[in-house]
């Protein structure tokens, strides 16, 4: 068997600051102080419980044997229904021309025009030309609302309210 690297003096330590009920962290503190030797708090629980300082109290032993297991102690909610989303059953064509609307060439494009293209079978591609609600967005409105698409079940909670 292999000798301990502790000695009798720090065994001794330990047990007096253990009957004194001090942590094994404040204990792991104290002993570096006392012995300049740095220890773990961890390697004071191992040490104390190999000195037969730490056993398991009765009380806990109780309190894990009270404990139900999981499948019983789990709380069954009632279920709910779950109301399907109204989708609309066509979806209008995002390439085809809006009704209102003149479509624009390229080089006659200018900041107030919406930039989404409409698709021309042959020729050149045009571009939608509504006028945008700002400078800064590339597209009107019904075409903004086409390039974000529907967004999270959340997302469209918060716009019904």
């Amino acid at each position: 068997m292999l000798d301990s690297i502790y000695t009798k003096e720090q065994d001794d330590f330990i047990r007096e600051s253990f009957e004194l009920n001090r942590t094994h962290s404040i204990i792991a503190q104290l002993f570096y102080t006392q012995f300049g030797r740095k220890v773990s708090r961890n390697a004071m629980i191992g040490r104390s419980r190999r000195l037969g300082l730490v056993k398991p109290s009765v009380e806990r032993k109780a309190l894990v044997q009270k404990a139900k297991p999981f499948h019983q102690s789990k709380r069954l909610l009632p279920r709910t229904t779950v109301v399907p989303l109204s989708i609309p059953k066509e979806k209008p064509d995002p390439f085809k021309m809006l009704a209102g609307t003149f479509p624009v060439a390229f080089m006659d494009l200018t900041m107030k025009h919406c930039r989404w293209p409409i698709d021309q079978e042959t020729g050149p591609i045009f571009y939608c030309g509504e006028q945008v609600t700002e400078i800064s967005d590339p597209y009107c409105v019904c075409h903004y609302r086409m390039s974000v698409g529907p967004g999270t079940r959340f997302e469209r909670m918060a716009l019904r309210c």
